[in-house]
């Protein structure tokens, strides 16, 4: 058995033991309270920014299913105007075709008034020379005709002198 003295000193170690393990364990738990304290402040924080990404994830959704609206709008109209230019296409070809056959149309028809107009060159020419055979005909004629005409001056006159009259009219005048 210990003297009270061993027994005091005894029950003073214990005491301080536990007063170590007491005051090792109040440390213990403000560390793992301050922990604690860091960890639910962290998870406030972590649940402000999760509500903030849903807020956001929510707010991108509703801006994807707006462009998703715009987007299938815009395809719309991309449909209608591909249907629109190949209409466009359609008629352009029908176009180009018929003005081919216009072409053709207007270059038979050209060929035409060019073969036409050789040939009215062709009788242009015969009609000229046939001109300038008429001119030279009417001018031979014409002289022919003066000389005829001088030709019956000069017999009227010769008979005229040879007659009666011209023999009273000359007896008259100098007498």
């Amino acid at each position: 058995m210990l003297n009270p003295s061993q027994l005091g000193a005894r029950a003073a170690t214990h005491t301080m033991v536990a007063n170590s393990a007491v005051h090792a364990l109040t440390l213990h738990t403000e560390r793992y309270l301050k922990r604690g304290l860091t960890a639910e402040e962290s998870s406030r924080a972590a649940h402000t920014e999760l509500r903030m990404a849903h807020e956001q994830i929510h707010r991108l959704e509703s801006g994807a299913m707006a462009q998703r609206g715009v987007i299938t709008t815009l395809t719309e109209e991309k449909d209608g105007l591909a249907s629109e230019n190949n209409e466009l296409r359609g008629k352009m070809k029908a176009l180009r075709a018929e003005l081919t056959h216009e072409k053709g149309v207007l270059k038979g028809e050209l060929d035409a008034l060019k073969a036409e107009a050789e040939g009215l060159k062709e009788k242009e020419k015969v009609l000229l020379h046939e001109v300038e055979y008429l001119k030279a005909d009417i001018t031979e004629k014409i002289e022919i005709f003066t000389q005829a005409i001088e030709e019956t001056k000069v017999k009227v006159i010769s008979e005229y002198i040879q007659s009666d009259k011209f023999d009273a009219v000359m007896g008259s005048a100098g007498g």
